[in-house]
């Protein structure tokens, strides 16, 4: 029994991730939103975790708020720590996005992401000051009480 320990973690953490690919999958396969000229437009909640190698460095799970807005992504906490937005640029099918957003002294950051129009979810790229890259995944989805 003693050597179960590592077996059923390991297990745990494949049916984590199991059930955040069905949940994407089944977010794709949702009818979206009638599509206006932005999808994206207003305000997302969304949950972003680090990868391991990040969290081996220090990095967090956190929850921010992605704003886009007039064509640009801002997030709230990144912008206290003096990222400027950055323009977004939307893939052809329209439900896709990347977007860069810089900082004079903390680097940059790269979102690309895809929205179903109720959720968005994709990966961010930090790519820090002293070069070293921290990368995340982030979920969430629109902000109801914000437009």
């Amino acid at each position: 029994m003693h050597g179960m320990g590592g077996f059923m973690n390991k297990h745990a953490a494949i049916r984590v991730a199991m059930g955040f690919i069905v949940g994407v999958c089944a977010v794709l396969m949702t009818p979206a939103t009638a599509r206006g000229d932005d999808v994206f437009a207003g305000t997302w909640r969304v949950n972003v975790w680090p990868d391991d190698a990040a969290k081996r460095e220090g990095a967090k799970r956190f929850e921010d708020a992605m704003i886009f807005e007039e064509g640009n992504l801002l997030t709230e906490n990144f912008a206290c720590y003096g990222f400027s937005p950055g323009t977004c640029t939307v893939d052809s099918s329209g439900w896709g996005f990347t977007a860069e957003m810089t900082s004079g002294t903390k680097g940059t950051l790269r979102w690309t992401g895809w929205t179903s129009g109720q959720y968005v979810w994709g990966v961010m790229t930090w790519t820090r000051a002293d070069r070293s890259v921290w990368r995340f995944v982030f979920y969430g989805q629109r902000d109801a009480g914000v437009e």
